[in-house]
C-alpha cells in the first residue's frame, strides 16, 4: 500500500467521523433544548393551577409539552439514523488494508437495549407525564 492511498483512508476517516461527531452534538443540544423547554412548561403549570383560567392553561401546556417532546423524539431519532447510515458507509467503503482507529469509540448493537437509551427515552417520558397529568389530575 502506498503512503498516498494510507493518508487517503485516514482522511476518510477523519471525516466519517467528524459527521458523527456533528450528529451526537445535533442530538445533545436537542435534549438540552427539549429539557430546558420542558422545565419551562412545568413552571408555568405551577403558575397556571394558581389562575383563574387554569384549566385551559393546563390543557394548552399540555398540548404544547407533549406535542414538544414528540417534535425533539423525531429530531433524535433522525440524527441517530444519520450516524448509522454514515457508520455503515464507513464499514462498506473502508478499504481492507485499513488499520487504523474506527470511527466510533465504541460498537454495540444497535438493538441492546435501544428504546432505554436517554435519548430514546426521555422524550416519550415528558409526552407521557403530561397525558398523565391532564388524565390523572384534570384541572377544575
Amino acid at each position: 500500500m502506498t503512503e498516498i492511498n494510507k493518508k487517503a483512508d485516514q482522511a476518510e476517516a477523519a471525516l466519517v467521523r467528524d459527521l458523527i461527531k456533528h450528529e451526537n452534538e445535533l442530538i445533545n443540544h436537542r435534549i438540552t433544548w427539549l429539557a430546558s423547554f420542558q422545565g419551562f412548561l412545568f413552571a408555568a403549570l405551577a403558575l397556571a393551577s394558581n389562575s383563574a383560567r387554569g384549566d385551559l392553561v393546563v390543557y394548552a401546556l399540555a398540548i404544547v409539552g407533549t406535542f414538544v417532546a414528540i417534535s425533539s423524539f423525531l429530531g433524535i431519532r433522525d440524527a441517530t439514523l444519520a450516524i448509522r447510515k454514515t457508520r455503515t458507509w464507513w464499514d462498506e467503503n473502508r478499504i481492507d488494508t485499513y488499520y487504523g482507529p474506527d470511527v466510533v469509540g465504541l460498537r454495540g448493537q444497535d438493538t441492546s437495549f435501544g428504546p432505554l437509551k436517554p435519548w430514546h427515552f426521555v422524550p416519550w417520558l415528558f409526552a407521557f407525564m403530561w397525558v398523565g397529568i391532564v388524565w390523572f389530575f384534570p384541572p377544575g
